[in-house]
Parts: C-alpha cells; structure tokens; sequence
C-alpha cells in the first residue's frame, strides 16, 4: 500500500475512523504506512464524510467502521500490491507478474472486472449506507 488518505472537516473530524485505521495497520505490522489527514476545503463539504481513500479508490464513505473491517480492506490492498501485474482475483496464487491470457476476471489485461475482496467490502458498505437511506426517507 502507497497512500492511504482521510478527507475530514470541522464537523466531520474521523477521528474514530483514523483510529480505526492505525490500529488495523498496526494489527497487520504495517505501522511504517502513513494515514495521510487531509481537512477538506468548503466546496468538497457535500460528500459523505469522512472519506478513507487507498492509492486514490474510496473505500469508506460516510461511516467508520471497525478495525477489523478494515483490516480486511488493508490486507487485501497489501496483497495485491505485492504482485502489481496480476489482477489479484487469484490471491496471487499464479505466482505471475501479469495475468495470464486465460485469466477468467480480467482477459490477461491486469484490471479485474470483479474486484477482490475489497471490492465486495466496498460494495457491501455502499448498499449498507443505500439501505439506510431509503429506511430513513421512508419512516
């Protein structure tokens, strides 16, 4: 992992969120990985914040989960930058620097279609804060 970012204001400070993250990237020993707080300017105010980004892809949005939750996030985001080639659908079983051909998730391309398990945290997440919405627009 290159760059892990944490989009903040005033009235949305994350600090649950960045502890969060420094204790799941101590758990995995990755304490040398730096969380990067940055105090949005007013114009960015409409997100859903607090907002964690890894390598510039929002994975959190709008909610602080546990460290655990991110732990698996982090993980994930770990192995796949240990094989940089393969689309990481694999785990990095095919030991390839790039995937092959016949790689069912990406076609031999290195972008997934599927997305790993961050990916399915991400899209998890997202429906969790969707499903929440609509519960509240209906009561």
């Amino acid at each position: 992992m290159h760059r892990i970012q944490l989009f903040h204001n005033g009235e949305h400070p994350g600090t649950a969120l960045y502890a969060s993250a420094r204790q799941a990237l101590d758990n995995l020993n990755m304490e040398d990985v730096p969380v990067e707080r940055v105090d949005v300017a007013e114009t960015m105010q409409k997100a859903q914040l607090p907002v964690l980004s890894i390598n510039g892809h929002i994975v959190v949005s709008g909610m602080e989960p546990q460290p655990h939750e991110l732990q698996l996030l982090f993980a994930d985001y770990a192995e796949q930058g240990e094989a940089p080639g393969c689309c990481g659908e694999c785990n990095g079983a095919c030991g390839e620097t790039a995937c092959p051909e016949e790689c069912a998730m990406c076609g031999g391309g290195g972008e997934c279609h599927a997305g790993g398990m961050a990916g399915k945290i991400a899209a998890f997440l997202l429906l969790l804060v969707i499903l929440f919405a609509t519960v509240k627009v209906l009561s």
